[in-house]
């Protein structure tokens, strides 16, 4: 692709990533209201395991994007 697009990869990597903990951050507050923690138990370690996902995405395409513009 147009290596001028590649700080715009990295910045959409940046907000996909900001979606996602943002995301997270929402079931993790409807979770804590709920009068039995158990049933959102699967909710809040789906979650831990996606921004991980993300995290290592992102930095992977961070990598990327530093490589290609030095």
């Amino acid at each position: 692709g147009n290596t001028n697009a590649a700080s715009d990869a990295g910045v959409a990597a940046l907000l996909a990533e900001a979606g996602c903990r943002g995301a997270v951050l929402n079931v993790r507050i409807n979770v804590s209201s709920l009068d039995d923690k158990s049933l959102g138990a699967g909710l809040l370690e789906e979650g831990k395991q996606l921004v991980a996902q993300t995290s290592e995405r992102v930095k992977a395409a961070i990598q990327a994007v530093e490589k290609t513009i030095g």
